[in-house]
């Protein structure tokens, strides 16, 4: 589970993602980064836990945050020496709260928290909303192509929603850059040479406690 353990938000040298948020900017710098897509992944997860429960005839709880996102960083191939890793989650005025996970209230019991994996080392959380802050391409896509623009930046994890914003990602997945980039999401995005696709599903399953042998 989370701890609450506050840790102090590192000032950008190369890439600024400032956000207007209860009246303060925060700037987040990190080589290793899950930039996670808050609305969409709580909406796969409930589709999960209603879907699951009819096929194998029990309650299926709330996702282990701090499991998931373990599971997201293996899923990359990541590795604990690689160093800490930052996880960004972004989200509407109205979904603050991801309902189909514990903790579920990114404003009060996400944002600025970190946890230790003792496989993966540390995982430093942010959320950001995105209205009232940039116009034009969503800010997910926006922060993505600013990380990939970012030479320093070398391992990326995305949760996006592709039904809204995937031709958008296209366009950046299509570009050159030196960063690795795995996307996870439950149907593949277009293929491109500078991108890895992971299935979404089993990490979340992972994290609801769902166990292989349930469904022999």
């Amino acid at each position: 589970h989370l701890k609450i353990k506050k840790f102090k938000v590192f000032a950008a040298l190369n890439f600024f993602l400032y956000v207007c948020m209860k009246n303060m900017e925060k700037a987040i710098l990190k080589d290793r980064i899950i930039l996670i897509d808050a609305g969409h992944a709580d909406a796969v997860a409930a589709d999960l836990r209603a879907n699951f429960k009819r096929m194998i005839g029990r309650d299926i709880p709330a996702a282990d945050m701090a499991s998931w996102l373990v599971c997201c960083a293996l899923d990359a191939g990541w590795k604990s020496e690689d160093g800490q890793v930052q996880v960004v989650f972004v989200h509407s005025a109205k979904g603050k709260e991801m309902t189909n996970f514990l903790p579920s209230d990114l404003d009060t019991e996400v944002d600025g928290k970190a946890f230790r994996d003792d496989a993966m080392g540390e995982f430093l959380l942010s959320a950001v909303q995105e209205e009232g802050i940039n116009v034009g391409k969503p800010l997910f896509v926006q922060c993505f192509q600013a990380l990939v623009e970012d030479k320093k930046t070398r391992n990326v994890v995305l949760f996006p929603d592709l039904e809204r914003y995937g031709d958008l990602l296209d366009e950046q997945f299509a570009k050159e850059h030196e960063c690795k980039v795995t996307v996870l999401s439950m149907q593949p995005p277009r293929p491109a040479d500078s991108i890895s696709h992971v299935v979404a599903g089993f990490g979340l399953m992972h994290a609801m406690g769902i166990r292989p042998e349930e469904f022999d």
